[in-house]
């Protein structure tokens, strides 16, 4: 049996934004899960995302006043946050 090729994929979390109205949006990203779904016998995936659009520790943080340490937690909450979204959409689409 042939061994599948594997993807390891860069998400950044603006896939979950529109640009023009910088509003939550599934529309990329479920464009990319039927494009992963058609590939998924033949491919294995990883997935890298990021949590930018939700806040940035380096710049809201600083604006905000925070520490450095506590802004760039939050923004490893935010990318939890897109992991989470995204898990569940693979998910309720059939992929593991």
């Amino acid at each position: 049996m042939k061994s599948k090729k594997k993807i390891l994929i860069k998400l950044t979390g603006r896939i979950l934004v529109d640009q023009s109205s910088q509003e939550f949006t599934t529309h990329h990203l479920l464009d990319l899960i039927r494009q992963m779904n058609r590939l998924e016998k033949t491919h294995h995936f990883g997935i890298v995302i990021g949590g930018g659009n939700i806040f940035r520790g380096s710049q809201q943080g600083t604006a905000l006043g925070l520490t450095p340490p506590a802004g760039h937690q939050v923004g490893m909450l935010a990318t939890i946050m897109n992991g989470l979204i995204i898990t569940d959409l693979l998910q309720t689409h059939g992929m593991d």
